[in-house]
């Protein structure tokens, strides 16, 4: 009797056991932000005129190179998704006479075959980022990061994750930041590397 007793409880040990594993990895599956994955290239139209754009999907949102992000017209960009009336585009640009790239934000209508782009899916996983971090407009190590915004590093969100030429994995986020140039909080989108990044 005693032994069919604790055959008994440790099934039921068992079992309870492997529900909560089961219970956790959903849980670390759910923390996972989607990857960013390129949708497709296209070609940016604004009439020959360069197009002012966004670190987030409007002018609500910090605009990169103080102030100044602008793409050329006829210019190609790489294109992750659409969120809205924008579309998240890579772009290649100058920073001191180097070549780098950008991410930004540039209406549907300013790209061609805009509207044929799926909606981007974003995480809202709420994260801490580390004071010693880069904070970018691109995933790239070789960059010095945002130079004329304070972001709020205490209360940021990861969108999304992206990995780089290397394998490095850098997390996509939002916060709010003190501009200077603009002398206002803004809102602000950028990556990070994950190793810097605590979720919550």
């Amino acid at each position: 009797m005693n032994k069919q007793l604790t055959f008994r409880r440790f099934i039921g040990f068992s079992l309870a056991f492997v529900l909560l594993l089961g219970t956790l990895a959903i849980q670390a599956i759910s923390m996972d932000p989607p990857e960013l994955v390129i949708q497709g290239q296209s070609i940016v139209v604004n009439e020959g005129n360069d197009l002012p754009v966004f670190t987030g999907p409007g002018p609500s949102f910090y605009r990169s190179a103080s102030g100044k992000a602008a793409i050329s017209s006829s210019q190609h960009v790489k294109v992750y998704g659409r969120v809205g009336n924008y579309l998240l585009v890579e772009y290649s640009t100058k920073l001191r006479g180097e070549d780098i790239s950008r991410f930004a934000y540039a209406p549907v209508i300013n790209v061609a075959n805009g509207e044929s782009f799926d909606e981007l899916k974003f995480s809202a996983i709420p994260i801490t980022i580390g004071y010693l971090a880069t904070l970018v407009d691109a995933p790239s190590t070789l960059r010095s990061g945002f130079g004329t915004i304070e972001i709020d590093r205490r209360n940021a969100t990861a969108l999304a994750m992206i990995r780089d030429e290397a394998g490095n994995v850098w997390i996509y986020f939002q916060s709010k930041g003190f501009s200077s140039v603009n002398n206002v909080h803004l809102d602000v989108r950028g990556f990070v590397l994950s190793r810097y990044v605590t979720f919550n």
